[in-house]
């Protein structure tokens, strides 16, 4: 039944350690669990205002203190909330918003107790070893206490290991001595005097993202078994743990664990001829003395190589260890990239502006729209700008437009084609020929081209006027052209004047032509003095041609 109450008695006290170990908070004080909405980009020698948006929104301090963290190649300062770069590359800085500061302490417990970190923020670590145990004539070395921060993230489990000072009763007899819990070494000296060796003391430390030795983040080693008279063990702690007393002479005191070697990692080492060797980073090692005496162990090592800001200190602690987790401030990092950059202008073939860009180094601009040119077709840009290394002008390119020019007969053969510049004038090809018809040009200009163009030849009919023996005729050789049409009922017409200009005769004969060449006389009595007009009308009397002879 006793028995049965102290089980039950320890079981209400461990209890009652693990509720002490979770963090309450305040209940009027609201913590940052997230700053938002940080810029990602600033540009080289134009300052940046930093900015951010504190969670919740009801947090009772949103004031964000900045710090450049890893400033990189960029050259990046801040002043207050402005930061500046003088090159490119990728600046780390770091919002910090300054929390209330809760503790939580851990005390023995003989087992693994955890934390749950319940804001993301900057905590600090703080463990102490725990004193190694006490023989019949001296104590054991105090335990070490280190410290340092580390950046945490809400939901993340941190495990706690803290350490035991083993404490039991002073026989001289045969007795096992179980060391403390976490390292310390245990002893027992069966041909020596009992009451002159002890157990090692237990290392207290942090573990994050395990519970191997190996995820030890936080180190604070623990003291060394005590030895003889004058034999004190070996304090834990700092980056070496003390050496085991032996002024008794009866042997050598155990070295402590340092950074690098030591009994084992993280174990204190077993006491057969002198006492134990206490836990830590590296355990310390057990003194080694005669079968008539014992001599103290070595401490075990510290360890702040899983924190920032460490520190580290030997011989702190008596009895059993602790340790304690303060939420110091929310702090979360953001990279922002630094940009060089270029002025891109881009222009029109006449020098106007067409776009202004600021152009990143080493990133492509976008080429703006093109107003049409009249005359010209655009082709491209003078310059790559794919890969903008330096400030650029780019000046948009054109072609000229050139344009086809077909000279043409009546029927649409082509006498000549050429190619003209917009703007330019053709060159028309020597007068072509058409069998009873007078050549008189071409249908339309073509001095200013600005498009394909056709242009056809125009001929009309011959008239000719011939006197002889006072007798004048009218010779009409008539073929439709591009300015006749095709004609039915038309007349031709012989008028005589006298000097005066009175008509002295009128003369006319009906002709008809189509594609067919017709030839046409009309003749008429001529006096002396008198002239002739020879007219070609058509069927509505609309005169076509005239011809006139002073004869």
């Amino acid at each position: 039944m006793r028995k049965i109450n102290r089980g039950i008695a320890l079981f209400l006290t461990l209890a009652m350690l693990v509720v002490f170990s979770q963090m309450v908070w305040a209940a009027d004080y609201i913590h940052v669990i997230d700053i938002i909405d940080v810029p990602t980009e600033i540009d080289i020698g134009i300052p940046l205002t930093l900015t951010g948006i504190v969670l919740p929104d009801n947090a009772t301090n949103k004031d964000i203190i900045w710090s450049v963290k890893d400033a990189g190649t960029t050259g990046a300062t801040i002043d207050g909330n402005i930061l500046t770069a003088s090159s490119d590359g990728t600046v780390i800085v770091t919002a910090t918003v300054v929390q209330e500061q809760e503790k939580v302490r851990f005390d023995y417990t003989g087992a693994v107790q955890t934390f749950t970190v319940p804001v993301t923020g900057e905590y600090t670590l703080e463990v102490w070893g725990a004193q190694g145990g006490h023989s019949g004539h001296n104590i054991g070395g105090n335990g070490g206490y280190s410290k340092g921060t580390i950046q945490l993230t809400a939901g993340q489990t941190l495990s706690v290991y803290v350490g035991e000072h083993p404490v039991y009763p002073l026989v001289n007899s045969y007795i096992v001595r179980n060391g403390g819990w976490n390292g310390g070494g245990d002893c027992n000296f069966p041909n020596g005097y009992n009451g002159d060796m002890a157990a090692g003391g237990g290392a207290t430390d942090i573990r994050v993202g395990g519970t191997t030795l190996e995820n030890r983040v936080i180190v604070a080693g623990g003291g060394g078994g005590g030895g003889c008279s004058g034999d004190i063990g070996g304090i834990g702690g700092g980056t070496s743990g003390g050496k085991g007393g032996d002024g008794s002479r009866y042997g050598i005191g155990g070295d402590g664990g340092t950074q690098t070697s030591g009994f084992a990692f993280g174990q204190g080492q077993h006491g057969a001829t002198g006492s134990a060797g206490g836990g830590g980073y590296w355990g310390g090692l057990a003194g080694t003395g005669s079968i008539n005496g014992n001599v103290a162990g070595g401490g075990g090592s510290g360890y702040i190589g899983g924190v920032q800001n460490g520190e580290t200190e030997a011989g702190i602690n008596q009895g059993n260890g602790y340790a304690t987790i303060t939420l110091l401030n929310f702090s979360k990092d953001f990279p922002i990239t630094v940009r060089r950059m270029h002025m891109v202008d881009f222009v029109d073939w006449d020098g106007s502006i067409l776009s202004k860009q600021d152009v990143i180094h080493g990133l492509s601009a976008t080429a703006p729209y093109t107003p049409p040119r009249t005359g010209y077709t655009f082709i491209g840009w003078d310059v790559d700008f794919s890969n903008v290394t330096s400030d650029l002008t780019v000046t948009a390119q054109y072609e000229i437009n050139k344009y086809t020019v077909t000279f043409v007969t009546y029927d649409g053969t082509a006498v000549k084609t050429q190619i003209v510049e917009h703007g330019s004038s053709a060159t028309p090809p020597d007068p072509p020929t058409r069998a009873g018809l007078v050549f008189i040009g071409w249908d339309v200009d073509f001095s200013n081209i600005i498009s394909d163009l056709t242009v056809t030849a125009l001929w009309v009919p011959y008239l000719e006027l011939a006197a002889e023996s006072g007798t004048v005729t009218l010779t009409a050789s008539l073929k439709a052209g591009a300015d006749l049409p095709a004609t039915e009922g038309a007349q031709l017409i012989l008028a005589v004047y006298d000097a005066n200009g009175r008509m002295l005769s009128f003369t006319i004969a009906s002709v008809s032509f189509n594609n067919t060449l017709v030839v046409e006389t009309v003749s008429a009595t001529l006096p002396e003095g008198a002239f002739a007009k020879g007219f070609l009308w058509n069927a509505e009397s609309i005169p076509l041609i005239e011809a006139v002879a002073l004869l």
